[in-house]
């Protein structure tokens, strides 16, 4: 989860503090369309993995990240 915190945190600027399983586009204004593709990015560079299109568009918040995550590792 702290990794994925400090992504988020990195990508859109925003505090890491404020960051837990609910946060998604709703809290970070800069979460939209263009900004979910860059954490996308992000995350597969991580982690050296390639998500599957029904997976990236399945996430709406932090939670949904870790568990998407679950099915890689």
């Amino acid at each position: 989860m702290d990794d994925i915190k400090k992504i988020i945190s990195e990508t859109f600027n925003y505090d890491v503090d404020k960051i837990d399983n609910d946060t998604g586009p709703d809290s970070i204004n800069e979460w939209d369309s263009l900004g979910h593709f860059r954490l996308i990015n992000e995350i597969e560079t991580k982690y050296n993995i390639m998500l599957n299109p029904n997976d990236i568009f399945q996430i709406t918040n932090v939670g949904d990240i870790i568990n998407i995550l679950k099915k890689y590792f």
